[in-house]
């Protein structure tokens, strides 16, 4: 076993049982274990004095600190030293770039197997409690009689939802297998019969499918999950090896 796996082991029998126990009532054993071993992981990754000091002027400036007394402030009310929050603030940096050099070869086939899942869909909704008035304004919407804006202020139960019957853009995870269906095989513009989906009637018309690209921010995104996928596994090996139950 190499040393990034025993770090969080040799961590836990460091702590008493007492503070291990209240650790696991609070669920924050799991969090403790790893955050140890990314620390481990990323100590080494380096970044210049200038990409440092933009860092933590974006934070600053997000956060509204502007001068010593306000960071003070900030400090204490988390109960961190300066050096802490240092860490803080870079520690997404340093993750982004590990996820880049144990991960490069792998993004292209991560993005392909996540790729459906990220393309973004734009379309036209109204949910009804009703079967007859969900087809009473399919046909009025099939013969341009209403469109989905004014049905939806007027009939759907998603108005406040779903403002002007409209939904996205927006990748479908999450979403009910049924809309996903819909969707992935509907052709932009065409109105789709009114479907039931568990008690509810939905008339749905997809208006834009966009494509997922592997531009900046999928790129980054890949990275990060390939990178939590890794560290949920040396979690639970360090768990198991621990013998915590």
């Amino acid at each position: 076993m190499d040393d990034l796996e025993l770090k969080p082991i040799c961590t836990l029998k460091e702590i008493d049982k007492k503070t291990l126990k209240l650790l696991k009532k609070s669920n924050l054993l799991r969090p403790l274990i790893k955050n140890s071993i990314i620390d481990n992981l990323t100590k080494d990754i380096k970044f210049t004095k200038a990409e440092i000091n933009d860092e933590i002027g974006k934070f600053y400036d997000n956060n509204s600190i502007n001068n010593s007394l306000e960071l003070n402030k900030y400090l204490d009310h988390y109960g961190i030293t300066e050096e802490d929050l240092r860490y803080q603030i870079l520690l997404p940096n340093k993750i982004l770039e590990l996820s880049k050099q144990m991960f490069q070869n792998r993004i292209d086939a991560h993005f392909l197997k996540r790729k459906e899942s990220l393309d973004k869909y734009t379309y036209n909704i109204l949910r009804l409690d009703n079967i007859d008035l969900a087809y009473e304004l399919f046909f009025q919407l099939q013969e341009k009689e209403s469109d989905f804006a004014k049905l939806s202020f007027e009939h759907s139960i998603d108005s406040n939802i779903f403002p002007n019957g409209i939904a996205g853009p927006r990748s479908l995870d999450g979403t009910h297998p049924k809309i996903v269906e819909v969707l992935r095989n509907s052709t932009p513009g065409v109105l789709i019969e009114p479907i039931k989906i568990e008690r509810w009637w939905l008339i749905i018309k997809l208006i834009e499918r966009n494509q997922a690209t592997l531009d900046l921010h999928n790129t980054k995104l890949m990275f990060l999950e390939l990178f939590n996928m890794f560290i949920e596994e040396k979690i639970n090996l360090a768990l198991r090896e621990a013998f915590i139950n």
